[in-house]
């Protein structure tokens, strides 16, 4: 008499495989976003300590100048360059030193090619000088100690940074 497995006990088998490869592919995303959302708020860190350090030196923030639209805020998804001054860069004469605050600006894990505040990625906005306020959109809305701002970009995870 032969052994052997029954094809339903090869459909059981091959349905726990799937239910628990699911399980592991749905933990590995939650595990992907929490990544990024971190690397969101570690960049959003830096960025503000850049800045500080350019105030210290200029007595105020790096203007910008909006030419795409988006309410006076510069967007790293425009390829214009975000925040130049940071990098040493004097493209808008916000920085005549040369001195680099930050080697490369940081942009979204995530990044989408859209002229669009509320895109996936980071926006920056001073005024008049003496302020800012830096955008991020993190992939959760519950990332502890911080302050969700749904005015900005309703029906999106919108983190705002103020100085």
């Amino acid at each position: 008499m032969k052994r052997a497995f029954t094809l339903i006990e090869l459909l059981v088998v091959i349905a726990i495989i799937g239910v628990l490869s699911n399980i592991v592919l749905a933990s590995l995303n939650t595990a992907r976003m929490k990544a990024r959302d971190s690397k969101r708020v570690s960049d959003a860190q830096e960025i503000r300590k850049a800045l500080e350090l350019y105030y210290d030196d200029y007595g105020h923030y790096p203007a910008y100048v909006d030419s795409a639209g988006d309410s006076g805020w510069d967007n790293s998804s425009i390829g214009d360059g975000f925040i130049t001054g940071l990098t040493g860069s004097n493209v808008r004469g916000d920085n005549p030193t040369g001195k680099k605050y930050m080697s490369v600006m940081p942009q979204d894990p995530q990044q989408v090619s859209t002229d669009s505040l509320c895109a996936q990625s980071y926006a920056y906005l001073s005024s008049p000088n003496s302020t800012y306020n830096l955008l991020i959109h993190p992939e959760s809305s519950a990332l502890k100690g911080f302050t969700y701002d749904p005015s900005m970009c309703p029906g999106i995870n919108t983190i705002r940074f103020t100085q």
